[in-house]
This record gives C-alpha cells, sequence and structure tokens, in this order.
C-alpha cells in the first residue's frame, strides 16, 4: 500500500485584508469574524488576516494568524499587506471592504491569487471610484450580505451575474436566546408598568438612517392608543444630543432612554426587556440587529425598503413599514405591540444559522479554489433541537414574567 504521508494534502493558502474584526463594533466587524470562524473549520486553509483598525482584545480562531501591522494607518496596512503577499503566496486574497479592493486585486495579480470581495449594503449601491469599481470587475467572486444587495450592485457593476453571490449574516444562536426580562434592567431603565421600544445602533449624524429621530415623533400618539412607553435606545455616540433634542420638541423626553455603550454580554437581555423591536432604517444592507432580536423572541418593525427585507423574510417574520409614512410606522408599531408573528427558533436557524453559514463559506471557497479536503458538517445546535412550535415556522407566544 503506497504511504499516504508521501503525498500530503497542500494546504491552500488565504490572505484576509480586513477593516476590522475582532472585538470590533458594528456589523462588519461582526461579518468579517463570522467569516474567520467559518473558513477556519476547514483543515485545507492557511489563514492569515491583518486588520486596518484595532479593537478590544478578542482571541482569534484557530489556524488563523492575525495581526494588526500598523493600526488607523492605510500607508502602513498596505505595506504589511503587500510583504505578507510576498511571504505568503497566498492561492486567494479576501478583501473584507470594497475599499480595500484595489489594493486586494493588485496583490492578487502580482501573486497570482484568486480574489474574493465582500459587500455588505449602501457602499455597493451605486458606482464607487474608478479604482474600486475596476477591483470589483477583477474579483473572481463577489458576495453580498442581502439579495437586495446583490440586485443593486448589479445594476451598476459590468460583471458576470453567476461571479455574484449572496453569502446572508448569521448570528451566536447559543448567546441569543428567548428569556425573562432582567429585574435589573426592568428598574435599571424604570420599565415597570410600560410598553417598551428598543433601537440599537451607533449614535452618528452618518448613522441617522437608521430611523431613530423618525420613532420619537410617533410616541405621542402610540401612548395615546397603547399606554405609558419607554424608548429605549442602545448605543453610543455624539448623536444622542439630537435625539434628546427631538424628544424635548415632542414633549416625551421622559418616553426616551439613551443607554449609552451597552457590552455584548448584556444585549440579549436588552433585547428580552423590549416588547418590540424598532428599526425603520431607509439604507440597511441587512441588520444583524434583526436577528438577534429575533432570536430572543422579540417582535420586530423594519422599514421595507432596503435589505431590512430579508431577515424578516420579506415581512412573514415581522412588521415591514414605509419609513416615510408616519401614519402606517405608527399602525405597525401598534400591530406588533398587540403581539406580532416571530419566527420559530428552528426556522431561523434553517435559513441563517451559523452551521448553513460555514458550510456556504466552504462551497464558495470550493468554488473559486477547489478542494481535496471534506467542507465541515453542518451540526444543528441544542436549542435548534429543542425549538419546534409554531406553524410555518412562526409564533407568538406571551412573554416569560419578570425574573433574572
Amino acid at each position: 500500500m503506497e504511504n499516504s504521508s508521501r503525498n500530503p494534502v497542500r494546504r491552500r493558502r488565504l490572505l484576509l485584508l480586513l477593516p476590522d474584526a475582532l472585538g470590533g463594533r458594528g456589523g462588519i466587524a461582526h461579518f468579517n469574524r463570522t467569516l474567520m470562524r467559518a473558513l477556519a473549520e476547514r483543515d485545507d486553509l492557511e489563514l492569515v488576516a491583518l486588520a486596518l483598525h484595532a479593537a478590544d482584545p478578542e482571541p482569534a480562531p484557530a489556524r488563523v494568524e492575525w495581526r494588526i501591522p500598523a493600526p488607523g494607518s492605510k500607508v502602513g496596512f498596505a505595506v504589511a499587506a503587500a510583504l505578507a503577499a510576498v511571504r505568503q503566496r497566498p492561492d486567494l486574497i479576501v478583501s473584507g471592504l470594497i475599499g480595500f479592493a484595489p489594493l486586494a486585486a493588485l496583490l492578487a495579480r502580482a501573486s497570482g491569487a484568486r480574489l474574493w470581495t465582500c459587500t455588505h449594503g449602501i457602499e455597493a449601491w451605486s458606482r464607487p471610484s474608478f479604482a474600486d469599481a475596476a477591483a470589483l470587475r477583477r474579483s473572481d467572486l463577489v458576495t453580498c450580505v442581502s439579495d437586495y444587495t446583490r440586485e443593486r450592485l448589479l445594476d451598476w457593476c459590468a460583471i458576470d451575474p453567476d461571479r455574484v453571490r449572496v453569502l446572508h449574516n448569521t448570528i451566536d444562536f447559543e448567546r441569543f436566546t428567548p428569556g425573562p426580562k432582567s429585574a435589573s434592567l426592568v428598574e435599571r431603565y424604570d420599565t415597570d408598568g410600560r410598553r417598551v421600544l428598543l433601537s440599537v445602533g451607533r449614535l452618528r449624524r452618518e448613522d441617522r438612517t437608521k430611523g431613530f429621530d423618525h420613532v420619537i415623533p410617533l410616541l405621542p400618539e402610540l401612548q395615546r392608543r397603547v399606554g405609558p412607553i419607554r424608548y429605549i435606545v442602545a448605543g453610543s455616540g455624539p448623536d444622542g444630543a439630537y435625539l434628546t433634542r427631538l424628544a424635548e420638541e415632542a414633549g416625551v423626553a421622559e418616553c426616551l432612554v439613551l443607554t449609552g455603550y451597552v457590552a455584548p454580554d448584556e444585549m440579549a437581555a436588552h433585547y428580552r426587556l423590549a416588547d418590540v423591536f424598532v428599526m425603520p432604517s431607509r439604507q440597511e444592507g441587512f441588520g444583524v440587529v434583526f436577528l438577534e432580536a429575533l432570536a430572543c423572541g422579540c417582535p420586530v418593525v423594519a422599514g421595507d425598503s432596503d435589505g431590512s427585507r430579508e431577515p424578516l423574510a420579506g415581512g412573514a417574520w415581522g412588521h415591514l413599514a414605509n419609513v416615510l409614512d408616519r401614519d402606517e410606522l405608527t399602525s405597525s408599531l401598534v400591530a406588533a405591540l398587540a403581539g406580532a408573528c416571530v419566527p420559530t427558533r428552528a426556522a431561523l436557524e434553517e435559513k441563517f444559522g451559523t452551521a448553513g453559514f460555514t458550510q456556504r463559506v466552504s462551497e464558495l471557497v470550493g468554488s473559486i479554489l477547489g478542494s481535496s479536503a471534506k467542507p465541515p458538517a453542518r451540526r444543528a445546535s441544542k436549542k435548534h433541537e429543542l425549538a419546534s412550535e409554531g406553524v410555518a415556522g412562526c409564533s407568538r407566544g406571551p412573554r416569560s414574567p419578570t425574573g433574572d
């Protein structure tokens, strides 16, 4: 018998160029972390990941060489990426953002590597710079987090549609689970006897498209129709003063709570506290926060004109409203507070689970490079196995009683 050790499987070499990932905040950092972990599940890959921005320390996945060579310096990052490409001679370079694609394309051409460019949302919806557009067309694979983003990209980009694929976001379904309302949060935010609306996001002028400022003017009418309301906005940033001013002008300053930064390990408890999660965004590529809220059993109200439609299954798993129509948005919130349909965990995990994401990533790598290694087997989590209630993937039971 031939000794298989004489013909070891050659590990394919991947170089990932990312804006941020480990310890970073926001949807793109979350996607990059999940992508790295999915790639690390394959035993035939050698992974080097470089990030531009530093963040709070977080362990790197096994099989990933993680480096932040020059925090915040684009020149230093480019030099480090070039040196890594020379040293590693990658088979595939992954650009974690359209803005990194020109550098990735240059290095891919110089090293003979294939090129995978990840897109996320608004940055892909209209023609970018000449260099970014050329790098996208040069890519062997372009992934989009939603069908909506894919459609918008193909509207302007002259690329073979077969090279543009959808790779939906996923979340940690072990962390985001239904449960009782936290007594400590009820006390912290004084929500006893009030209906709770929750929004999550950074408070910056450039993020006003999240639509928090569309919710505040509705609070007087909502309180007239459903009773006392507490509107909690979980997130930090300089635009808090703008929201506070809007609440004062609407006469509902006592309804609004700006939490500031919320630690990741407290986020699930905030979703469980809420009666409805609302983010009437106008420029959302996908909206991972919608998945987090649904996984915690919280009904969702979202905008109907962007990628928000996909985590809500086109409206089957929540309420979609015209953000600019106050009456429609108000009616959607009233309906959600009255008892909205949310998907079962089985349905959520089937469509957006980590196992499916990992499988999809492996298939995409195989489509570019081919592989002699088998992709990781899909594993159902314990929570997935236990989830079975509901009709057509949708259920809504009474909220759990308060308790820590």
